[in-house]
C-alpha cells in the first residue's frame, strides 16, 4: 500500500456560482477535517496564506471531508458544472463530500467554496 494525498483550494466565491474564477483569493486558515465513513475523526488540517491545504499518508479507503465555515461565510453551491479542477465541492448544507481513494493517488482538486456575507 503506498500512503495517498487529498487537497487543493479553499476559496472566496466573490461571484457566488460555485466556480473558482479568476481574481477570487484563497481563504487563509479555514479548518479542514478528515473522517472515515463510520464518522471517526482521523485529522485536522488548515488552509495556508494562499489558501491551499494537504492532508497527506492516507490508507485507501472511502472517506468524509469537512470544511469548517469560517465566521462571517457561508458556503457557496456546490458542484455547479461538475468541473473536478475549479469546483466547490463543499456540501450547501453539512460543508462535507465524500472521496474514495486508492493506494498512491494523488486526488488535487477537493476544493471548499465560501460566500463572504
Amino acid at each position: 500500500m503506498i500512503p495517498a494525498t487529498i487537497g487543493d483550494f479553499v476559496f472566496n466565491d466573490l461571484d457566488h456560482d460555485g466556480l473558482q474564477d479568476s481574481g477570487e483569493l484563497g481563504i487563509e486558515g479555514v479548518e479542514i477535517r478528515i473522517y472515515d465513513v463510520g464518522g471517526y475523526l482521523l485529522d485536522t488540517v488548515y488552509s495556508d496564506a494562499d489558501g491551499y491545504y494537504i492532508i497527506t499518508d492516507i490508507a485507501p479507503g472511502d472517506y468524509v471531508i469537512e470544511f469548517v465555515k469560517p465566521a462571517g461565510y457561508t458556503y457557496s453551491f456546490s458542484n455547479p458544472l461538475l468541473d473536478e479542477a475549479t469546483d466547490n465541492d463543499a456540501d450547501t448544507i453539512t460543508g462535507r463530500t465524500e472521496v474514495t481513494v486508492r493506494s498512491g493517488d494523488v486526488i488535487d482538486y477537493i476544493d471548499g467554496g465560501f460566500i463572504e456575507f
